[in-house]
């Protein structure tokens, strides 16, 4: 069914749901995406943490490792110091490199704009005092540089020139310049542990919050989106099965006296009539039509005619048990199904049972109703077996009931048959 083709109700309805639906997946995808970039600046943020924590953990290293070299270079002899010299220059070399890093990291070179607060704290370690970083970084280089080509020019090696001086009073390398630079070095450490573990825990409060807005999110979208539409199609699949009720009903039911119809009958007797063979029970058809019911309708109109079959169908009912069929086949014309009917004399008995009520007068709009009933009566399997043949067996009956003069009943007989 096309959009153009549904009602209104239903058009509405589907329209509702598709704003719900792209609604409630907008705004999932929105804190789904702000949770993403969110904790992947605080994971970014974490991991430039790190490389810069092991960065500044290495100077420190490095530091202690060239005045180990340049001691261990002192005391070699002078065909062991080439290997150390080679390891104190590659020591320098590293030491000089991650400083250009640590400065690119840290944010220190960066424009003044792009400066974080952690560029400005190292930036007092690196050019405040007590520590002035900056400075014995580089005094701590170049006197390892002097250091290494004065052992190399000691040592007569023939090396490319460095662009350093070998003076002689260099020659030996002071520890106090790398003790300073490790205690700078150590002291930047412990403060960015402690920036860090701040932002650690500012991560895990994000993260916490970021969860909790999820959940209020998927809240408030069941219950403001998801509830509403589930009880707008709740209440449309009720009606739908309300209206498939009803439906049903009405194909299977008389309109004006609530009676099963003649559809229903012509559907359902066979499988009396096959219940009542496997159960070895007798079957019996009380056919009954109104007497002078169109004197009725043409004396009083058919608002009382109406009212005449609508209380016939209730007495009917109301004289009937619950194993019984009743039907109205049309007009004035009704039949009931007793099942489990027993002997002819039970039969009989529920006959004048019924038509005593149905017989009794009636009152509309102040006018008392006197509208007699007949009835005939055909009995499985003793008159016929199957469905058609006792219908037309119990309105035989019938009209012999009328025959002789209405108000009573009348069982098939063999006379009836014979006469058929």
């Amino acid at each position: 069914m096309t959009d153009t083709q549904q009602s209104p109700g239903s058009a509405r309805l589907t329209l509702q749901m598709r704003v719900a639906y792209w609604l409630a997946l907008g705004l999932i995808t929105a804190m789904a995406s702000a949770s993403y970039w969110l904790l992947d600046r605080k994971l970014s943020e974490h991991q430039r943490d790190r490389d810069l924590l092991s960065l500044v953990g290495q100077q420190g290293t490095l530091s202690q490792r060239m005045v180990f070299l340049a001691n261990q270079t002192n005391a070699a002899g002078p065909d062991a110091k080439a290997p150390i010299l080679a390891a104190l220059k590659a020591a320098a070399t590293e030491f000089e490199t991650n400083y250009d890093a640590l400065l690119v990291l840290s944010g220190v070179e960066a424009p003044e704009g792009q400066r974080t607060h952690d560029s400005d704290m190292v930036e007092t370690i690196l050019f405040e005092k007590p520590h002035h970083l900056d400075h014995f970084t580089t005094e701590l280089a170049a006197r390892t540089r002097r250091f290494i080509a004065a052992s190399e020019l000691e040592s007569g090696m023939d090396v490319p020139a460095s662009g350093y001086s070998a003076a002689y009073e260099l020659q030996h390398l002071d520890a106090t310049v790398a003790n300073t630079t490790l205690r700078a070095y150590s002291e930047l450490r412990e403060r960015l542990l402690t920036l860090i573990n701040g932002r650690l825990a500012d991560m895990l409060a994000t993260h916490r919050m970021l969860y909790f807005l999820t959940i209020f999110l998927l809240a408030m979208v069941a219950l403001f989106i998801f509830r509403p539409m589930a009880n707008a199609i709740g209440r449309k699949t009720r009606e739908l099965i309300d209206a498939r009720n009803s439906m049903a009903f009405i194909a299977a039911h008389d309109g004006l006296t609530g009676l099963h119809n003649r559809a229903f009958l012509i559907d359902h007797f066979e499988t009396q009539i096959s219940g009542a063979k496997r159960r070895g029970e007798r079957l019996a058809v009380l056919q009954i039509d109104l007497d002078g019911f169109k004197q009725i309708n043409d004396t009083l109109g058919h608002a009382a005619g109406d009212f005449v079959l609508a209380t016939t169908a209730a007495r009917m009912r109301e004289a009937s048990r619950s194993s019984d069929l009743c039907v109205r086949l049309g007009g004035d014309e009704f039949v009931m199904i007793l099942n489990g009917a027993g002997q002819s004399e039970d039969i009989g008995m529920v006959a004048r049972r019924v038509l005593d009520r149905v017989n009794d007068p009636m009152n509309f709009e102040g006018v008392t109703i006197h509208c007699g009933a007949s009835a005939g009566v055909a009995v499985y399997p003793v008159d016929a077996s199957t469905a058609s043949d006792l219908l037309v067996h119990a309105d035989l009956a019938l009209y012999n009931a009328k025959k002789n003069g209405g108000g009573a009943f009348c069982f098939f007989s063999d006379e009836l048959r014979r006469e058929l």
